[in-house]
């Protein structure tokens, strides 16, 4: 999003194996409180040296009390973006729809809701834009929120989901939307004890050629530490700060431990996907190189061509009014449907699979070597 810094700056000609080892730490005892306290300082420096160094012209260094993050103002909202994706995080003008599109999905008006997941790496090969919505009350308040702006945007609202039950189709949204909750009873002092208490909005909006899919996860900010990761939102507020912080060396660590976790689990299904976190995972245990190489990757022919499959039907989804459809396989696997036999034979995208393969096995053996290192340091 900003102009490239000079690759001979002195960030980028410094030796950041110190950097990985430190993030590292935070991963190998994320539960360690006498580590925390000794990282905590550490770690504080070095994302508020990084969001200088990265700082984009038009943007503001945020202060101590959020350090490792970035600020501007975009569309009367103040925009907040950890360091480690400054870098790859969406155009000014892009920036601006995505401000835009965070108010046509938003479901209460005083909350703070983040750009999330792929989008916030700025990678074109991202399927859907995902926010995540900070709220106060998950109950028949925010239900009756929801309903009442509902009503009065562009966007199409075509599934809900809360508690364990999900409402499919806008007519039956708008019939049973402020029931979804079950354990609210609406009297003043209410609240909401379902499980679990977030809400998932899918939705549909207009686009210069076809239909987009938006979501938005709906979580209550006492839960903001358990279900969601500040290191892969941008903060989008009226309040001017984000409500989460990067500087905590265990929730760093748990995220670290998180990702590592997630390509493996995801790589079987979806080869596209565990690129996406190996990306976030690279970026910040300071595997520069191998970050640019992934991000080329998943901005090539090949994964768009994936994606936009994927995308297509997550639409007939969402049309279909179905929570999901049967016999459709996950992106990135083979099959015999007629979309994916088009895929299979497209060399951009058998390129892109066996280069991404070659690279989720180089990055997790970067990460493996380096936490076996770290872990012997420690003993």
């Amino acid at each position: 999003m900003s102009e490239p810094l000079d690759e001979k700056t002195e960030l980028a000609q410094a030796n950041l194996e110190p950097l990985s080892v430190l993030m590292m730490k935070c991963a190998v005892s994320p539960d360690d409180q006498e580590l925390q306290r000794e990282t905590s300082i550490v770690l504080e420096a070095v994302l508020s040296a990084w969001a200088l160094a990265r700082c984009p012209t038009s943007f503001h260094i945020l202060g101590a009390d959020h350090p490792g993050m970035v600020s501007a103002v975009v569309s009367d909202r103040s925009v907040n973006i950890p360091c480690h994706v400054i870098e790859l995080f969406p155009s000014e003008s892009e920036l601006n729809d995505l401000v835009v599109l965070a108010e046509n999905v938003r479901v209460m008006t005083d909350s703070t809701i983040c750009l999330s997941g792929s989008r916030v790496f700025g990678i074109e090969s991202a399927v859907d834009t995902d926010y995540c919505e900070y709220v106060l009350h998950t109950g028949r308040r925010l239900a009756g929120s929801f309903l009442k702006l509902d009503a009065a945007r562009s966007s199409e609202c075509r599934k809900v989901k809360h508690g364990g039950n999900e409402l499919a189709g806008e007519e039956s949204i708008i019939a049973g939307g402020d029931e979804l909750c079950r354990t609210d009873t609406g009297v003043v002092g209410g609240v909401c004890v379902c499980n679990p208490r977030h809400w998932k909005f899918d939705y549909l909006l207009p686009g210069p050629t076809e239909q987009r899919v938006a979501t938005n996860l709906c979580i209550h900010e006492e839960d903001c530490r358990a279900d969601s990761w500040a290191y892969q939102e941008a903060s989008i507020t009226t309040a001017g700060q984000p409500l989460p912080g990067l500087s905590s060396p265990g929730h760093l660590g748990d995220y670290i431990i998180w990702l590592r976790q997630q390509v493996d689990e995801v790589r079987p299904t979806s080869t596209l996907k565990a690129l996406k976190k190996a990306l976030a995972l690279t970026r910040l245990i300071f595997l520069n190189q191998t970050a640019d190489v992934i991000v080329r990757h998943l901005n090539s022919t090949g994964a768009v061509a994936l994606a936009s499959l994927e995308v297509r039907r997550e639409l007939r989804k969402l049309k279909l009014k179905k929570s999901n459809l049967e016999d459709e396989p996950p992106v990135g696997t083979r099959d015999s449907s007629s979309e994916q036999v088009e895929l299979d034979c497209d060399p951009h995208v058998e390129r892109f699979l066996a280069q991404a393969n070659d690279l989720l096995d180089n990055v997790l053996c970067q990460y493996d070597e380096l936490y076996n290192r770290v872990v012997d340091q420690d003993t």
